[in-house]
């Protein structure tokens, strides 16, 4: 298996970086999108793969062949049934947001004024942030809807737990 390709030529040519993944060449990583990723591949006859490293290991592992950038909300969905996400897009206005939500649900639950207009006024302030966002993008969070974070929906790197996955360009396997 020996590669026809050298990956630290294209590296310093795009001004990428390059990662060492275990029993395989080093392959190529940095790009800002999938499609940078494809064109990058088309451009030296390399292949998209997924690679993945357990925190405090200094090696990627190859994961495989890739076609598309990751879903993040859909991966973080899957391996948690602790996560709660809300897309820009989710809700049309104002009160499908409060009908979504059950806003009128939970204000008849609380027991003073105060209570009522604080959560009145977190809730507005959520919905405003939502749909201040790009369409490319979610809030997720765990515990507290009030303390989210935001990530875009298809990316080319994240993180779960203790693993970090990344999208990289590798040469072709040599079976010869």
């Amino acid at each position: 298996m020996k590669s026809r390709v050298d990956i630290s030529a294209i590296a310093y040519d795009e001004q990428m970086q390059t990662v060492s993944v275990k029993n395989c060449p080093d392959a190529l990583v940095g790009f800002s999108t999938f499609e940078e990723a494809e064109e990058l591949a088309d451009k030296y006859g390399l292949e998209i793969v997924s690679l993945k490293k357990r925190d405090g290991q200094r090696e990627w592992r190859n994961e495989g062949a890739q076609f598309k950038a990751y879903d993040v909300m859909a991966f973080l969905m899957e391996r948690s049934n602790c996560i709660c996400t809300m897309t820009p897009d989710q809700y049309e206005d104002e009160e499908d947001y409060m009908r979504g939500e059950d806003v009128n649900g939970q204000l008849s639950d609380m027991e003073s004024f105060d209570d009522m207009i604080s959560f009145l006024e977190k809730e507005k302030e959520l919905y405003e942030y939502l749909h201040s966002l790009a369409p490319d993008v979610f809030i997720f969070w765990t515990d507290d809807r009030y303390c989210h974070e935001t990530m875009k929906r298809y990316d080319v790197s994240m993180s779960y737990d203790v693993y970090a996955y990344q999208i990289a360009l590798m040469p072709p396997y040599d079976f010869e």
